[in-house]
């Protein structure tokens, strides 16, 4: 003999869960996208590291602030602070590339779902072309019009010091180049983009929550 409850237990049925939808089907990443929609993709990638590049060369500049030294009748005093300042035009390049490529990374990355391998793709390039013009933009349009190398300075023997000087005269204030120290250096837009992308790959490769339907 059963009860009533094991009756009703027996006759009420299993929620039924709702089918998930295939990765890459949801509504917002919509149908793969097509070669003439990937190549543009890859277009505005390469515009936005341009676009993107001037003001990081604006900032690198202005931040990195190269050092100067007034030239004397006995020489060009280095000291201790200059060479700080040389060494933090580097700094100041990687840092602020990392942040530039971080931040483009992550838009591209979400703007890009549909695009597959051609999103890191054109990340990388971006950021290449942003790393390479935020350097030239930074020493021909925002650095100092007369630069000196003042590593190239100081490692240089008396002879080869007198010919780098040879434009110059006494009482000239001499502005560092904005040169880089490592090459590394050039790694800082890459490898921020990298991190952004794969910050945005994380985002919109989470499937959906299915919501629970009650039985019917």
């Amino acid at each position: 003999m059963t009860t009533s409850g094991e009756r009703a237990s027996a006759t009420l049925p299993e929620p039924t869960p709702v089918p998930r939808p295939p990765r890459g089907s949801h509504s917002l990443d919509g149908p793969p996208s097509t070669v003439g929609e990937s190549l543009q993709y890859v277009a505005i990638c390469l515009v936005t590291g341009v676009l993107f590049a001037i003001p990081a060369a604006w900032l690198w500049v202005r931040l990195a602030d190269p050092p100067s030294a007034r030239l004397t009748t006995q020489g060009l005093a280095f000291g201790e602070l200059a060479f700080s300042q040389v060494s933090a035009i580097t700094f100041w390049f990687i840092a602020i590339g990392f942040g530039f490529g971080l931040v483009v990374g992550v838009v591209a990355a979400l703007l890009g779902k549909r695009h597959g391998l051609v999103t890191p793709l054109g990340i990388l390039l971006m950021c290449v072309v942003g790393t390479f013009l935020t350097l030239w933009a930074g020493i021909h349009w925002f650095g100092p019009s007369h630069p000196v190398d003042f590593v190239g300075l100081y490692v240089a023997t008396p002879k080869e010091r007198t010919q780098l000087l040879s434009d110059f005269t006494d009482g000239d204030l001499l502005v560092s180049s904005l040169r880089l120290t490592t090459p590394v250096a050039l790694l800082g837009w890459p490898i921020g983009g990298m991190l952004g992308s794969l910050g945005g790959s994380y985002v919109w490769s989470k499937p959906p929550k299915t919501p629970w339907m009650p039985p019917q």
